[in-house]
């Protein structure tokens, strides 16, 4: 990447929802890639371990995000487990 690049971020369907991707996106000292932060979001299919997780945050850190017509979107914010 040109080095006028400042911010990186990744955006992924259910296919990436796999956890040796996630981890090199959470590590800001990858050895095969750019060091520092890569913001990134990734779909996931709904199962009971994702269920439990979700019910687990708190009302509070839940936040509207916006709306298509269809659906109601909110998002969590303060719940980075990794930090």
């Amino acid at each position: 990447m040109p080095e006028t690049i400042r911010e990186r971020y990744f955006r992924g369907d259910p296919a990436c929802d796999e956890e040796e991707l996630l981890s090199w996106l959470r590590d800001e000292k990858r050895a095969n890639g750019p060091q520092g932060f890569i913001g990134f979001a990734v779909s996931a299919r709904m199962n009971p371990v994702l269920r439990e997780e979700i019910a687990a945050i708190p009302a509070e850190n839940w936040q509207p995000y916006g709306e298509d017509g269809s659906a109601v979107k909110h998002l969590a914010v303060g719940t980075n487990r990794w930090d």
